[in-house]
């Protein structure tokens, strides 16, 4: 049986910045974040033994994700000026341009997943095959479209 880690053993905001350099100190605190990051999903996971298994994994998803994303912001937000890349004006309208209408596109294509979902399920099809459906597609994409975009950008 996993036991919780002690909050006491984890690092803290007051015993990391003693000799340490302002770079050494932010990752410091970033590691310390991670660690408590892990001990609420270790902590969420054993309280979620109790649940049912769909509000379980629900939970869980939730969770990660939730974990995940502060790791991004934090990573993103411990950037200094040196580290990002200075461009046009043009480049970034035609960036900002690019993700509007990408973010569009990928918002349609997510909505009509619960409307694939319920046309199988009307022929027949289970969960766990739907699931499997699922998948199978989504990883044929990232095999064959890395794949055959490589080779599209050599021509």
């Amino acid at each position: 049986m996993c036991h919780p880690i002690h909050p006491h053993l984890l690092l803290s905001s007051q015993t990391i910045g003693d000799g340490l350099t302002p770079k050494e100190q932010k990752l410091a605190s970033f590691v310390s974040d991670l660690t408590h990051s892990l001990t609420l999903i270790h902590t969420t996971i054993h309280l979620s033994l109790s649940l049912k298994d769909e509000e379980a994994m629900e939970m869980l998803y939730y969770v990660v994700f939730g974990g995940l994303s502060m790791v991004v912001a934090v990573l993103e937000l411990s950037k200094s000026n040196k580290d990002r890349i200075t461009t046009s004006v043009s480049f970034n309208s035609f960036k900002n341009n690019y993700l509007l209408v990408y973010s569009l596109m990928m918002a349609g294509d997510w909505l009509q997943g619960p409307y694939v979902y319920y046309l199988y399920s009307q022929y027949g099809f289970g969960k766990g095959e739907i699931g499997r459906l699922f998948i199978a597609g989504f990883g044929s994409s990232m095999l064959f479209g890395t794949i055959f975009g490589s080779l599209a950008d050599k021509q």
